[in-house]
């Protein structure tokens, strides 16, 4: 006893950690590292599909953009290149001024994207038709004949005649304009720099070509200006009901159009308007963008595909792309799209938020708990303690009982076993089934510790599920998704839509697709896919036709992106489906009326006319009429087209038929029920038709001359789109007409000259 106390003493005097303080730290650094973890990775995995959105939101902006101002750009040039077939082949006497000033009326009239259209010849002479924002309609006219060079500007009628001079302006030289040297020197159809517009208040580019004659001696030039506002607008409505911005420019920095409120102009210190360069914009996040842009790319001629780029612009996080719009008339553009991180940030500062709610509670749970378990646990080593304590003092009757943990209890066992030989079998008994309980307790609470990780997990992806279906439903777009390790595609609600089906009636297999794509175009969209896989072409675009629920066919573009593993294997493949029928549309009507009429005159061109019309509308007749009379009661067939061929020409009254209002220039659109209507009209019971459609034929000087009619054994629809073709084949055949009266004129003063 005396040899034991010295170093007892000794070992009290030294710095101890407590029992309690080693079992509790563990435990809870435990936890915390696991909380962590789990909470950082959900935040990760939040932020990561923050990005893919954003990726998907742009690039789906970029694509719309770019359709939409391709789409209107065209048109321009595809009214030159109609006016210049009728330049070269006669139907408009480059030096008839007057009669090109009819036909640029017309065709103002038929399209509603163009608003000004002009001609100038190397003689000098000019002519313009403008439609004004109130529909009325001016012609300018510059005649060294008659003019002397200066200006006049005419108010035009409805019947397309000149009322009143507008104004008059002084010595004006079209030819020395920079549309017209661009397109001389150019010598084929482009575009003209842009340039501010007379009202300084828009800025505009002008769709150019030069006429030549047989001899490649030139004739003059066709203009169509463009006012880039239109696209300004379309940039504004298509961000009207989401945050961030679009704005295109010029290789040069030069702004084109914005989506916010600016007009690209700028009033210099001498009170004159010049362009307005993107770096120098009123609007701060245009503004920092292209200075950002500027300064990151160093020259923006090096930019020649999409850039997308997560950068930081006046201390916020932004998600930037540039995708290159360019053309064949030598349009280069960019299209830029700024989106800011915060408008995806809220939900996933509210999951962190909660995240770390849930965290801090289960470690303050944690904490209770360790406490509470190490007093458990010290309690009876500190009675152990205070027994040994008391035998090194000289008490060996300690009786020491510990019930709780097993290898105490034979520690105390040990400080008993002089007196309780015959109790201990009967107590390790007790403790060992104590003990057997108090490990599936503890086994349950790790169980249940296990349920509500996994729960919080479950929760995360649920919310990131939700926020993926969301961004499905507000595209316009159809989504797909073809994963290759199943053999499986996923299709939208959207895509589905598209085609006329409902969510349910389209399964997940690739057969779905590959079923109802064209025959004509599958094997070239198999090698368009296969192309991409094989990473011979960094993106896949196609376009090609798919068929709906109801038999018919539509035009899709269909974009996508594949995804590699490690291995260069393809794994996934995600892209979007757009629905450009109405543009197909469109341009097989112009294409049709050009290469279908291109060599016909006479006869002949009216054939060739109501055929090629009734196959672009897609139903059974067509027909072409003149009048015969001068009161204009009747009229005669020049052409019928009656599905399979083409019927008899013949003569029919127009009182108590649907053609009657046509004489009160007015079309007739009579879309089903059109045999109760004309009741006394026969031929409408002959040939089973329900559905009637007209638009007069005029000449040049806006009488009417005959009438362009559809017919069909359905009833039909007729979309703007279809308006806008019927226009065109009208003021084509009113022109050919024209020309077979004019002829017929000429042969008849001939002979009366030769008989003379």
């Amino acid at each position: 006893m005396t040899v034991l106390a010295p170093d007892y003493q000794r070992s009290k005097n030294r710095r101890k950690i407590s029992l309690r303080l080693i079992l509790v730290v563990p435990f809870i650094l435990q936890i915390s590292v696991a909380i962590g973890l789990t909470g950082w990775l959900s935040l990760r995995n939040g932020q990561k599909a923050i990005d893919d959105l954003a990726t998907q939101l742009q690039r789906a902006i970029s694509d719309r953009i770019q359709l939409h101002v391709d789409s209107q750009l065209k048109i321009p040039h595809l009214v030159n290149k109609a006016n210049e077939y009728s330049i070269q082949q006669g139907l408009l006497p480059g030096r008839n001024l007057r009669s090109i000033e009819n036909f640029f009326l017309k065709e103002v009239r038929s399209f509603e994207s163009v608003h000004y259209m002009d001609w100038m010849n190397e003689s000098g002479d000019y002519v313009g038709v403008v439609q004004l924002q109130d529909g009325t309609l001016n012609s300018q006219i510059v005649e060294n004949s008659t003019t002397h060079r200066k200006t006049y500007t005419y108010k035009v009628t409805s019947q397309g005649k000149r009322s009143k001079i507008w104004s008059n302006l002084p010595i004006y030289a079209p030819r020395l304009r920079p549309w017209y040297q661009a397109a001389k020197q150019a010598k084929r159809a482009i575009w003209s720099p842009i340039y501010i517009g007379f009202d300084k208040s828009t800025i505009a580019f002008d769709a150019v070509l030069p006429v030549y004659n047989q001899k490649s001696a030139l004739l003059g030039v066709l203009d169509t200006p463009v006012k880039l506002s239109g696209i300004s607008e379309f940039l504004r409505n298509l961000h009207s009901n989401r945050s961030g911005q679009s704005f295109i420019i010029e290789r040069s920095g030069l702004l084109v159009a914005t989506s916010t409120s600016e007009v690209p102009l700028l009033k210099s210190t001498n009170k004159k308007f010049q362009r307005l360069k993107a770096t120098q914009s009123s609007n701060s996040i245009t503004q920092s963008t292209a200075k950002y842009i500027t300064q990151h790319f160093g020259n923006l001629t090096q930019i020649n595909g999409s850039q997308q780029i997560n950068c930081d612009i006046d201390g916020v996080r932004q998600f930037l792309q540039v995708t290159p719009m360019r053309d064949s008339w030598g349009l280069d553009w960019l299209i830029v799209v700024v989106i800011p991180e915060s408008d995806f940030m809220a939900q996933i500062t509210a999951n962190t938020h909660t995240t770390s709610l849930l965290c801090l509670g289960a470690l303050v749970l944690a904490t209770i708990l360790g406490i509470l378990i190490s007093q458990w646990i010290a309690k009876p080593i500190l009675r152990l303690r205070d027994a040994s304590q008391a035998i090194a003092s000289g008490k060996f009757d300690q009786n020491i009982t510990i019930e709780s943990v097993e290898e105490l209890s034979v520690l105390g066992a040990a400080f008993n076993r002089m007196g309780q030989q015959l109790k201990q079998s009967h107590v390790q008994l007790e403790d060992y089934a104590r003990s057997l309980e108090q490990k599936v307790r503890q086994r349950t609470q790790a169980l249940q510790q296990e349920i509500r990780d996994r729960t919080h997990v479950q929760e995360a992806l649920r919310a990131s599920e939700e926020r993926w279906h969301l961004a499905l439903k507000g595209s316009s777009d159809g989504i797909w998704d073809w994963n290759f390790q199943t053999n499986e595609v996923f299709y939208s609600t959207r895509w589905k839509e598209m085609l006329g089906y409902e969510d349910q009636d389209i399964g997940n297999q690739l057969n779905e697709f590959l079923s109802r794509l064209h025959p004509e175009d599958l094997e070239r969209t198999k090698q368009s896919v296969q192309d991409h896989l094989t990473r011979t072409t960094p993106n896949y675009i196609e376009e090609f036709r798919l068929q709906c629920k109801d038999g018919s066919y539509k035009w899709i573009l269909a974009r996508a992106q594949a995804v590699w593993d490690e291995a260069g294997k393809p794994i996934r493949l995600v892209g979007s489906h757009v629905d450009i029928s109405d543009r197909q549309q469109r341009e097989k009507a112009l294409q049709s009326i050009v290469e279908g009429t291109a060599s016909a005159i006479g006869s002949e061109f009216f054939h060739c006319l109501v055929q090629h019309l009734a196959q672009v509308l897609q139903v059974r007749y067509a027909l072409v009429a003149e009048y015969v009379d001068e009161e204009k009661t009747r009229v005669r067939t020049l052409a019928f087209w009656i599905g399979d061929g083409f019927g008899e020409n013949f003569e029919y009254h127009l009182a108590g038929t649907s053609c009657i209002e046509i004489v009160n220039h007015k079309p007739c659109d009579y879309p089903e029920n059109l045999q109760p209507l004309f009741p006394e009209d026969l031929d409408l019971v002959d040939f089973n038709i329900q559905g009637y459609w007209d638009v007069p034929l005029q000449n040049s000087a806006g009488d009417a001359i005959g009438v362009l009619a559809v017919l069909d054994v359905k009833p039909t629809t007729h979309s703007h789109t279809q308006e806008s073709i019927l226009k065109i084949f009208a003021a084509r055949a009113g022109a050919e007409l024209e020309r077979k009266y004019i002829e017929q004129q000429l042969r008849s003063a001939k002979e009366v000259a030769d008989n003379a």
